[in-house]
């Protein structure tokens, strides 16, 4: 490979065009998946020791599958024939079946499942550093739920966070099978 090679792809509009589509769409699925994740993970980290292996053992349960079959079941299920549209149509929320599947939500939402026990996982790891008297203190200096969590449990688990959002974006950035069947 040569330096001609990285010219004429920065020159290109339509690998550009692909670039942009690619940075945006882990972009969708990282914050998707940060937003399903963290109240698991915050759920995990403070479940009581009985029961904390087998809520682990279902959090990585789905990783134990490949993500080919986990794709064929999300195309099943996003299908015009699928739950997913019988359960929209029945509700009254869409008149005709919807196209999930190849299209941009279907290949999110491929990838969001994929990539939650990743996820899960690196922030139950920055929740480490939580411990529960630093909420426990905030409380009783009279700090309300959404500020013990904006201001102790949110700094607290930054670097799982971070962690877990730069993992995604990496696996969505070079994710192949999921885009291409979803």
């Amino acid at each position: 490979m040569t330096a001609a090679n990285y010219v004429a792809f920065a020159t290109d509009s339509y690998y550009l065009q692909l670039l942009a589509h690619s940075v945006l769409l882990a972009t969708v699925v990282t914050t998707a998946t940060l937003l399903c994740a963290f109240p698991l993970a915050l759920f995990l980290a403070r479940v009581g020791l009985r029961w904390r292996p087998f809520f682990y053992a279902l959090t990585v349960a789905p990783l134990l599958v490949s993500s080919v079959v986990r794709t064929y079941g999300w195309m099943a299920l996003l299908g015009d024939q699928g739950p997913a549209n019988d359960v929209l149509l029945a509700a009254g929320l869409v008149r005709a079946p919807v196209r999930l599947v190849n299209s941009y939500v279907g290949v999110a939402i491929g990838l969001v499942e994929i990539l939650m026990p990743y996820m899960t996982l690196a922030l139950v790891a920055g929740f480490g550093r939580l411990d529960p008297a630093y909420e426990e203190a905030a409380a009783s200096l009279g700090a309300g739920p959404w500020t013990r969590l904006r201001r102790v449990v949110l700094p607290l688990a930054w670097p799982g966070i971070t962690l877990g959002c730069l993992l995604c974006f990496v696996l969505a950035m070079s994710s192949f099978i999921t885009p291409k069947l979803l």
